[in-house]
């Protein structure tokens, strides 16, 4: 199946372009640059499409600014443009050359979504397994550990998969509880609303669609009794969900399998 990705780098584009223009009242001696980014960054949140040509003018007359947010605001024009590789060489050049770049959990979030969308999925995994390991206190690595998961299920590794999204989900999802009503998931969605980043959908969405590869990683390894439950689990709790139709083929295909596999050899 193809693994969403899009929708998780929302969060993303939001707070480096935040991060980009809160520099533009800083100092006067980059009074030209500031007003090239800015512009830029007012096309981009008008939804003009000429932001992207903007933006490559700022790069082209200041490659070297040390607003270095500002490049990292840039990888997110090309990215919403499906310009994948333009955006990843942005990226790619920050991390680079900032190893103490202080909005680093953000780029590599944002880069290991560039490269799922290249279909990079180990380069993916690796990029979300780091910014996890560097930065286990930031808001960012629990949305990274569901994310390298969904890396897994499309490397075929279904039983790491799994494992990760058992502890995300023993986090975020309680027996009978809605998912905006599980104290960690209340508290996420205030971590947003502070960061002042419009992701909360985005991320109870992450969470929705941690539950359906759980149980797609469950099936992978054909435990289909179990893939079973946590399908009929899903469809019971996401009946708008839009991958109502995918779980109902994915569990008659668990049913069928389970059933083949409880059928006596014939004599």
């Amino acid at each position: 199946m193809k693994l969403d990705f899009r929708s998780h780098a929302v969060v993303l584009c939001c707070v480096l372009l935040a991060t980009g223009i809160s520099y533009a009242g800083e100092a006067q001696e980059d009074g030209k640059a500031i007003d090239d980014y800015n512009f830029a960054a007012w096309l981009y949140n008008a939804q003009v499409c000429h932001a992207a040509d903007s933006y490559q003018e700022f790069l082209k007359h200041h490659a070297d600014h040390r607003r270095r947010p500002m490049r990292v605001s840039a990888g997110s024009i090309p990215f919403h443009l499906d310009r994948f590789k333009e955006a990843a060489e942005q990226y790619e050049a920050v991390r680079s050359k900032s190893t103490d770049f202080p909005q680093m959990p953000e780029l590599l979030f944002q880069l290991g979504q560039t490269r799922v969308a290249l279909s990079q999925f180990a380069d993916g995994q690796k990029l979300f397994a780091d910014l996890r390991a560097r930065f286990p206190d930031h808001y960012l690595a629990d949305w990274a550990m569901a994310r390298e998961a969904a890396c897994l299920i499309s490397m075929g590794k279904a039983k790491e998969a799994e494992s990760l999204l058992q502890t995300f989900l023993a986090k975020y999802t309680a027996p009978d509880k809605p998912t905006q009503k599980v104290p960690a998931t209340t508290e996420m969605l205030g971590k947003l609303d502070k960061a002042g980043v419009n992701a909360g959908d985005t991320f109870l969405s992450l969470v929705e669609r941690s539950v359906f590869y759980q149980a797609l990683a469950q099936f992978n390894q054909d435990r289909f009794d179990d893939a079973r439950k946590s399908f009929e689990k899903f469809l019971a709790q996401y009946p708008q969900s839009k991958l109502q139709d995918e779980a109902r083929f994915r569990l008659a295909q668990s049913l069928f399998r389970q059933n083949a596999s409880r059928k006596p050899p014939r004599v």
